[in-house]
């Protein structure tokens, strides 16, 4: 089933990407070119890349243990993300970690954009008028400005204005050369690297501060990790830093990430699609052509007949010792990529972050979740199709 004109709201009017082509053909026409960026095999050359960003993360970490302050963990493993994204895509990251701040207003603007699409989307033919009008008015869409943003950090490495480490190699360097080969155009390039840096760091950045508000939170979870990563350093199993290939070995951790994504999945939103000539039987009821459907993420993650009558507890030894077939089945409901082949195609480098640098956070420091002052909640959430948490700690690095 196509995608809803619900999406068209997440890009300029006149053109369509990735997320937002609502055909199927098209769509898999539009991924064909720059798929294989995306492999699991072209993402161990990124390696190095996220390695250096996860050591300028243990820095911030160190000095906000050494300070004691307060922060806010999405925000900054957004910056994290955000830096990742700018190292792998273009060759450069963008500094967020290390100035401290958004000081372009970048993250700002990509937030905005999701807000923007989530809420436009739902009346999506005020989309091309909305935008019409700011035009005529002299100002830019947030898409404009994350796009601009994106052309300016690509024009930059193309002029050598940034270079790019001898022993690399990044997305723009692949795009350019299936450029020279005809297999690509400017536009494939344009689009792929736009993708990365518009929705590189917001599930990312959910997911890890999910990661560690859980473990935060569950005490004897985070004793079975740290074992975990401890006798696998001891056996030699585990480098430091870790390398995504011993990280994924490791079925405790894989637990870990997988409840994490389970409990709290980016999207909030139903993924909606359009049914087709001839309509559909869904959940024993027949819907006819041309209705909107959806699901949520959510609600499949917490149904009890997949994942347990305790699937709304965080307990990463669900997913160890189970049969293949109810493994199989927990698999095939962990849709917080999506499923099939609208999957998020950016899903592997998203792991691969959370995979390399969780061992070296949990080596490392303890957190303390500070409550919300308003309800006492552990963390609070706001929905725009993503589900941003604002997750507040305290800080201690580990002798």
């Amino acid at each position: 089933m196509r995608k809803t004109d619900f999406y068209n709201s997440f890009a300029d009017p006149h053109e369509s990407n990735l997320f937002t082509e609502r055909d199927n053909t098209v769509h898999a026409t539009m991924r064909r070119p720059v798929a294989q960026l995306y492999s699991l095999t072209n993402l161990l050359a990124y390696e190095p890349a996220v390695d250096t960003c996860n050591s300028i993360l243990l820095r911030r970490l160190r000095e906000l243990a050494v300070s004691e302050k307060t922060f806010d963990v999405r925000c900054l493993m957004q910056y994290y993300a955000f830096d990742v994204i700018g190292e792998i895509t273009v060759g450069s990251r963008f500094g967020l970690m290390e100035e401290k701040g958004d000081h372009d207003s970048i993250i700002e603007e990509i937030i905005a954009s999701v807000y923007y699409g989530a809420y436009v989307g739902l009346l999506p033919g005020l989309h091309p008028w909305i935008c019409r009008i700011k035009t005529m008015l002299g100002r830019k869409t947030s898409i404009a400005t994350v796009r601009d943003f994106t052309k300016k950090h690509l024009d930059n490495r193309i002029a050598g204005k940034t270079k790019l480490p001898e022993d690399r190699s990044d997305f723009l360097d692949k795009l350019l050369l299936l450029e020279e080969e005809g297999k690509a155009t400017r536009r494939h390039t344009m689009t792929a690297c736009g993708q990365n840096i518009i929705a590189g760091s917001d599930t990312t950045a959910i997911s890890l501060t999910s990661l560690i508000a859980h473990l935060a939170t569950n005490p004897s979870a985070l004793t079975t990790l740290r074992r975990e990563i401890d006798d696998a350093t001891a056996a030699k199993s585990l480098s430091h830093p870790a390398t995504l290939k011993e990280a994924q070995s490791l079925p405790y951790l894989q637990g870990v990430i997988n409840e994490a994504l389970r409990l709290h999945p980016a999207v909030g939103f139903p993924i909606t699609r359009v049914v087709g000539p001839g309509g559909a039987h869904l959940a024993g009821r027949y819907f006819p052509a041309g209705t909107e459907v959806g699901i949520n993420s959510w609600v499949v993650h917490y149904d009890t007949s997949i994942f347990g009558p305790d699937a709304s507890e965080f307990r990463p030894d669900r997913w160890i010792g189970r049969t293949a077939e109810e493994r199989a089945a927990m698999d095939r409901n962990l849709i917080a990529f999506g499923s099939g082949p609208r999957t998020c195609i950016g899903k592997n480098i998203s792991l691969m972050e959370m995979y390399k640098v969780l061992p070296q956070i949990v080596r490392n420091f303890d957190f303390e979740v500070v409550p919300d002052a308003a309800t006492g909640a552990p963390w609070t959430n706001s929905t725009a199709w993503f589900v941003w948490q604002n997750l507040q700690c305290r800080i201690r690095e580990r002798a």
